[in-house]
């Protein structure tokens, strides 16, 4: 699949699931809550961060990386 987050988008979905982990992590929830509610999502932000594809964006068609065209400009 073809990347399609910037870096930016990237370093805030990092910067995100940083207090989405310590709240997966110390909250006074059940093991369960903690992990469905905050241990996913950070989970899911980390990954795409990392690789560099959201599913979302795909299936809205959308792209944060910069085009080719800008580049070359």
């Amino acid at each position: 699949m073809a990347q399609n987050l910037g870096n930016f988008d990237r370093l805030a979905r990092l910067v995100a699931a940083l207090p989405l982990a310590a709240c997966a992590w110390l909250a006074p929830l059940g093991p369960v809550v903690r992990a469905v509610a905050f241990g996913a999502p950070a989970v899911y932000l980390v990954a795409t961060a990392l690789g560099g594809v959201c599913l979302g964006y795909r299936l809205l068609g959308k792209s944060t990386c910069p085009s080719p065209r800008a580049l070359r400009s």
